[in-house]
């Protein structure tokens, strides 16, 4: 207690400090890692997003866009591991990490509406819906890593 407040310090807190700090990356190797990950991730999410609207103008099937988009699905798996295998983000570049984080996570997200295991267990209704929100989600924090690139 100081002057009537309550201070309680964790046990942990110099655990997680050192194991912070022997994890932190070097920054510019941070910027160019995720530079590269998302110039894969948004290429293929941009393909899914292209197949898609074929296939919601009727020009291919839903069976059609599983196979289209397939490959781009399998990029995007790999590149969203990658960026979980990141050294962490030095305290001055935490929240520019953040926004890519999002975004990779968001991209993420395409891979589970039109594969195999979707169709079986999702409703075409449902898998629409599921991939509006997350172009919606994607087109918002794709503007906002445009405007922090500014």
């Amino acid at each position: 207690m100081i002057k009537d407040t309550h201070f309680n310090v964790h046990t942990y807190y110099e655990s997680l400090k050192t194991l912070h700090q022997n994890n932190t990356g070097n920054k510019e190797e941070l910027i160019l890692a995720v530079k590269e990950i998302s110039r894969t991730m948004l290429k293929s999410a941009e393909e899914v997003i292209s197949h898609y609207n074929e296939y919601t103008n009727g020009l291919i099937s839903e069976s059609g866009l599983v196979k289209k988009i397939d490959s781009s699905l399998y990029s995007i798996e790999e590149s969203f591991m990658a960026s979980t295998d990141l050294e962490l983000a030095p305290d001055d570049l935490s929240d520019w990490m953040q926004d890519y984080s999002n975004i990779f996570a968001t991209i993420h997200n395409f891979t589970f509406y039109y594969n195999e295991k979707s169709l079986a267990q999702r409703t075409p209704e449902n898998r629409k819906a599921c991939m509006e929100m997350t172009m919606k989600n994607y087109y918002t924090e794709l503007q906002e890593i445009v405007e922090l690139e500014r």
